[in-house]
């Protein structure tokens, strides 16, 4: 595979040969040397422009995979979840007992931020809820059921 510094070396040998080539139009008054002269200069200029659209392409190829390795970095992460229900109606992504790295507690994410979002987002939980603490998402979600209030009545017309 052809690499960024064989690419810069072979402009650099043409760049050599591009100088020599002149010095030989320049220093000569022959017309046969100078037509060879010419030739090999013309020649010289067409394949640095394909060296330097090599090196374009090969810069572009590389950040190309560069995005696609991030890629599989992310669906490597996102592979850890599972969709759960913890409680009805709620649908979240917990992380899948046997993807636990080191010590890791079992925890969800925020599928707001996950599907939306492409992102990570642990939800912290107190027991009822579960809130997503991303600036750019913000979703709270119940896990269990809700304590239920008692209403309180005051009639202020009784004696």
């Amino acid at each position: 595979m052809v690499d960024a510094t064989m690419v810069g070396g072979a402009i650099s040998s043409l760049k050599t040969l591009y100088e020599i080539a002149n010095g030989m139009l320049t220093a000569s008054k022959d017309a046969a040397v100078n037509a060879k002269a010419i030739e090999l200069l013309s020649t010289i200029s067409e394949i640095q422009g394909r060296l330097l659209e090599a090196q374009q392409s090969m810069a572009q190829m590389q950040d190309e995979l560069r995005k696609a390795n991030e890629e599989l970095s992310r669906r490597a992460q996102f592979d850890r979840y599972e969709l759960a229900e913890p409680y009805r109606g709620t649908r979240l992504y917990r992380l899948k007992a046997d993807a636990a790295q080191s010590g890791e507690p079992t925890h969800f994410i925020c599928p707001n931020c996950k599907d939306v979002l492409n992102k990570i987002s642990i939800l912290q939980e107190d027991g009822s809820a579960a809130y997503c603490k991303n600036k750019d998402c913000g979703q709270v979600f119940d896990i269990a059921p809700q304590p239920k209030l008692e209403r309180q009545y005051h009639n202020p017309y009784a004696v």
